[in-house]
């Protein structure tokens, strides 16, 4: 299992670096929004394909993206559209799971 987990984690840094890069090139918050939509599902999918851990690797990921991609290449926009979107999302969501 600890294989599994360090093989997601480093995958996790690994695609979310990739994901970062992707968003440095684009100035537009729906494909920004849609990248890091992508990045999670897919890369989640990808890790549990080839046999590592998918929760650790978007964990890191998530930090990755979280920390450097609000810091350099989103705008103010976008970070504030991608924060909207992730609140309702939690609310749908938790709606969904008690409801």
């Amino acid at each position: 299992m600890r294989c599994c987990a360090r093989g997601g984690i480093a995958f996790g840094l690994l695609g979310g670096h990739f994901v970062y890069l992707l968003l440095r090139s684009v100035d537009y918050y729906h494909v920004e929004l849609q990248l890091t939509g992508a990045g999670v599902m897919g890369g989640f999918v990808f890790a549990n394909a080839v046999g590592i851990s998918g929760p650790p690797a978007m964990v890191a990921a998530g930090h990755l993206i979280g920390k450097q991609g609000k810091d350099l290449p989103m705008s103010e926009e976008t970070i504030r559209n991608l924060d909207m979107f992730r609140e309702l999302l939690e609310e749908f969501l938790t709606c969904f799971l008690f409801v």
